[in-house]
């Protein structure tokens, strides 16, 4: 998935078109290089971590314990996101890999769920905790409390995710850049051509 930065590419404020050049990527490999190292480092910590909550929580669950509940929730979602979200970042976003529209749209989907849901989940246990704190004697939540809840959240990860899924265009993208790579390749040959006709005749001459 290529992020453009369009600047780059079409005319801004009548400025002249700028070439297409490789510059830019041997200037931002060392960052490249940087932010792949630290994700890699985050979901791997990530993995072992929260696999080792879901492996701890699961006994709280089964004991019927409600805050467990939703820190196993919140575990199974940070451990997808270190095990398929944080790989896909890499490929598509850090390296720019070769991607299909599907694929890209998938992609910004799961982004655009995982984040609000796993903020959600995290408001949850805290009101959890808030309403069995602040009150004397403490508010139990109710299991169709804990179903509703839980369905708002899902649907507030879609209402967020949907809308990044649909905007994305990854196939545009590509052949944006293929057009420009090849465009600007032929004016270097052309101006190559030209230099070397007008250094012939001025040698002949």
């Amino acid at each position: 998935m290529i992020q453009v930065n369009h600047s780059l590419f079409f005319p801004m404020n009548n400025k002249v078109l700028t070439h297409f050049t490789t510059e830019p990527v041997e200037i931002y490999l060392p960052s490249i290089i940087t932010s792949t190292i630290l994700l890699i480092i985050i979901s791997m910590i990530g993995t072992i971590g929260n696999s080792l909550v879901v492996w701890a929580f699961t006994k709280q669950v089964k004991q019927g314990i409600i805050s467990g509940l939703f820190i196993l929730l919140l575990a199974c979602n940070d451990l997808f996101i270190c095990l398929i979200v944080i790989p896909c970042t890499l490929y598509l976003d850090i390296w720019t890999g070769d991607t299909t529209d599907w694929i890209c749209r998938a992609h910004l989907t799961m982004k655009g769920f995982v984040v609000p849901v796993s903020a959600c989940i995290l408001m949850l246990i805290a009101m959890e905790r808030f309403l069995l704190i602040c009150f004397i004697p403490g508010i139990q939540m109710q299991r169709t409390h804990i179903v509703l809840s839980l369905v708002i959240i899902f649907c507030i990860g879609l209402l967020c995710a949907i809308p990044m899924g649909l905007h994305v265009r990854a196939i545009d993208l590509f052949k944006e850049r293929d057009e420009l790579l090849d465009l600007n390749t032929l004016k270097y040959g052309l101006s190559t051509m030209e230099n070397v006709m007008s250094f012939g005749l001025s040698n002949h001459f």
